[in-house]
């Protein structure tokens, strides 16, 4: 079989640059044999190989004919192809770092640590800013809270009443969910627990669009008075409490005394986390379904998330504005409940994610700094070394290497050493996923940080980007340089050259690193004054618990009293514990309860405008076990209990805001 033959236009042309030489019949030869090979081993590449070699060649040989200076180690009695240029590359740049190994090992590990700090940072990102939710059309789910005229709250919980008139009336929300956190105890089984719930009305599941691992999930049906008590267990505590086991199915657990038959699991990806928690655990064990009736348009109190799903065609805009109009007409009719409220309607995602968007966003810009920081130092370092490497340059440049070869080779080495870089900062970044999402830090969306395609994206860009930022440079110092500048007189003007493309970089490095500063200054500065801010209570000697007492077994106050105030003596009898008490809400966690009230010796202030308090309903020790000292007035004492005259104690704030110059005690 013969080997197949070059272009015959491209051979042509190369014959006519080369001219009536004694050497053109044996390049033409040699490049024939080349092509052949070339043509066997990599097939069509071989077509677009020649002309671009034999043009090069015959352009070069032409200009050496010239007179031009240099052209004449541009011309090679013998092309080699591009697997062995490759191969020869790679040896000589690994020989050349393997000379170095505490330079290269400091590039490596430098490159590395980068590339996973910025990698981290981006999953971060990816996971809980990019990435869409795991429901059912997530960009059509909203969110609908009242909004506090009066606070300037914008994320105030819902009252069932107001919940109702949305479901009935707001036309661009096809379907509305309220959800309810708290924590239940579960009974009946070798230990009781406290365990986490979720109380969901019927339409939740269908409306997030989720499927269970197992069983069914519950319905508008299921939430309807008379029906027969049901609840969905999570997938993770499927897994960890019955080990993943499928007979749970249809079995019944005692909740708060209440016995429901488990009919389903919800899976891990789909665990919806409501934005408040009243006396939650801190995880979502059982979803139960909770049917509002018609008495729940006249009750009181604020206590729901709802979530929505827009209706075809309606835009998140469109139904801001109708809730907004339904909102002042429910001002209107009901001016005492309503008078100072109004709503607030954002989209799941922008709810789930809005604290700690500029947050993650900041922190990704800053390790995108320092990532560009490194690689600025290592492409400076690499430019020096290069400099340093004069005289084997020189000598490479005497046996004929031009400087296009020794460009080649010195970014061999900046790539082979991004590369290893790379590949380290791959391993890192695995490790650091795995142990940020270990921590478990107060990050939205958690479950969703981790290694993906998009990260391993770019985690490949950022490596090419370093790369090239490293690899340029000594590129350019080679190609820079004739023989004579490598290593002679000249080599001064190159060096000067050098020097100032060195500068720049270190200039480059200063600007970005002062930047870092001043925000790393900033942040220091707000966390010394974070820490700085005295709290009011003996933070480092208080040891928290919750305990809820299912209203199956305690089911009148008086019998909840006497369990708590038990509760109380035994927990001071411990040896070391100087105080006990209980509290409904204890300072800086998630639940919060608020109220309106009036200053009896004030004018009564217009519907709407009441002022509103944090409220907590604590045990007459709370002060002393929280270390909370007493101003002014008293303390609250066992006296004060149910039948003796109601009491209040209030904070300093609240009295120099409703009293100033006036003490508040008996007001």
């Amino acid at each position: 079989m013969r080997p197949p033959r070059p272009p015959r236009w491209a051979e042509w042309l190369l014959t006519r640059l080369l001219g009536r030489h004694p050497s053109t019949p044996y390049l033409i030869g040699d490049l024939r044999e080349d092509h052949a090979e070339i043509a066997r081993r990599f097939g069509p590449l071989a077509a677009v190989w020649y002309p671009v070699v034999a043009l090069t060649l015959g352009i070069r040989l032409a200009l050496g004919r010239l007179g031009v200076p240099g052209a004449h180690q541009l011309a090679s009695p013998r092309t080699r192809h591009p697997g062995d240029l490759m191969r020869n590359g790679l040896t000589l740049a690994f020989r050349s770092l393997t000379r170095r190994p505490v330079v290269s090992g400091a590039v490596i590990l430098t490159i590395g640590s980068a590339l996973a700090a910025a990698t981290i940072a981006f999953a971060t990102v990816n996971g809980v800013l990019l990435r869409s939710l795991p429901y059912a059309n997530p960009d059509r789910l909203v969110v609908i809270w009242e909004r506090s005229l009066v606070r300037d709250a914008e994320r105030n919980v819902a009252s069932p009443a107001n919940f109702l008139t949305w479901r009935d009336e707001l036309r661009q929300v096809e379907s509305l969910a309220a959800v309810f956190e708290t924590s239940g105890s579960l009974t009946g089984t070798e230990r009781p627990e406290q365990v986490g719930t979720v109380l969901a009305t019927g339409d939740f599941f269908p409306l997030i669009g989720a499927t269970p691992v197992a069983g069914r999930l519950f319905g508008p049906d299921d939430a309807i008075r008379g029906a027969a008590p049901v609840t969905v267990m999570s997938e993770r505590y499927w897994r960890t409490r019955y080990g993943a086991d499928p007979g749970v199915i249809g079995r019944s657990v005692l909740i708060n005394g209440n016995r429901a038959e488990i009919i389903g699991v919800l899976p891990e990806r789909l665990e919806f986390a409501p934005a408040m928690s009243w006396a939650g655990v801190g995880t979502r064990d059982f979803y139960l379904p909770w049917a509002i009736g018609e008495e729940g348009r006249t009750a009181g109190g604020r206590f729901l998330q709802v979530i929505g799903r827009l209706a075809p065609g309606a835009s998140l805009v469109g139904a801001r504005q109708e809730a907004s109009k339904l909102a002042g007409q429910l001002r209107q009719r009901f001016p005492e409940r309503q008078e100072g409220w109004d709503v607030n309607l954002v989209s799941l995602h922008d709810d789930m994610v809005g604290d700690v968007r500029f947050p993650i966003a900041i922190v990704f810009g800053a390790v995108c700094f320092v990532l560009l920081i490194a690689g600025a130092n290592v492409a400076n370092l690499l430019m020096a070394r290069a400099t340093e490497r004069r005289g084997e340059m020189a000598i490479r440049s005497a046996l004929g290497a031009g400087r296009m070869a020794l460009a080649r080779q010195l970014f061999g080495e900046s790539l082979l050493l991004a590369t290893l870089g790379g590949i380290l900062g791959a391993v890192l970044s695995i490790w650091g996923v795995a142990s940020l999402v270990a921590a478990s830090p107060d990050l939205p969306r958690l479950d969703a940080i981790r290694i993906d395609a998009p990260v391993i994206g770019f985690l490949l860009l950022a490596s090419t980007v370093v790369a090239t930022l490293v690899g340029v440079g000594p590129a350019i110092e080679a190609t820079g340089r004739s023989p004579g500048q490598w290593f002679g007189q000249r080599g001064a003007v190159s060096d000067r050259r050098g020097t100032r493309a060195r500068r720049m970089l270190v200039g480059v490095q200063v600007a970005l690193s002062v930047i870092l500063l001043v925000g790393a200054g900033v942040l220091v500065r707000s966390l010394v004054n974070r820490l700085g801010v005295d709290l009011g209570i003996d933070a480092e000697s208080v040891v928290t618990g919750r305990v809820s007492l299912p209203e199956a077994g305690y089911p009148t106050p008086e019998r909840r009293e006497v369990a708590f105030e038990s509760l109380v003596e035994r927990a001071e009898a411990v040896p070391g514990v100087e105080a006990a008490a209980v509290a409904s809400i204890i300072p800086m966690s998630d639940g919060s309860q608020a109220t309106g009230f009036q200053a009896l010796d004030r004018p009564t202030p217009e519907a709407g405008q009441f002022p509103v308090a944090d409220v907590r309903f604590v045990h007459h020790r709370y002060f002393a076990a929280m270390g909370i000292p007493i101003q002014a007035g008293r303390s609250l004492s066992d006296a004060d209990r149910a039948g003796s005259p109601v009491v209040v104690v209030i904070n300093e704030t609240g009295a120099r805001q409703l009293w100033p110059n006036e003490s508040p005690i008996g007001k």
